[in-house]
């Protein structure tokens, strides 16, 4: 599991150099449609799906995702999805975000989630 979400982690960072390329001709992209369909992985219930579009939502800043991303940080079980969400709200930068990840930092029910949550709003 460790595994999976550290190879997603990594697609993640480096997909940006490996689509940079994308043919320009392509303009008519339904931004919309993008943001549905990641905000659907969010809510898909496999954890790998969900730190995916959790990360990538993060990587695109759309402050329309916060609100589902704050629910995510606080009510999924999965501490690793969880910490996911949590990076994509810093990443975001909208306040209500922060503050929800400096609060989980603080009351967090799960150490491990707690620990990531601290170094995530501290580094901002």
């Amino acid at each position: 599991m460790k595994n999976v979400i550290l190879t997603l982690i990594v697609v993640s960072l480096f997909s940006g150099k490996i689509f940079s390329n994308v043919n320009p001709m392509n303009k008519n992209i339904d931004k919309n449609k993008i943001e549905i369909n990641l905000i659907n992985g969010l809510n898909s219930g496999n954890s790998g799906l969900m730190v995916s579009s959790a990360l990538f939502l993060g990587d695109l800043q759309l402050t329309t995702s916060v609100i589902p991303l704050m629910s995510m940080l606080h009510n999924e079980k999965n501490e690793k999805v969880r910490v996911a969400a949590a990076l994509a709200l810093i990443k975001i930068g909208d306040e209500r975000g922060k503050y929800a990840v400096k609060q989980a930092a603080k009351f967090d029910n799960s150490d491990y989630v707690r620990r990531m949550c601290s170094i995530l709003s501290n580094k901002n």
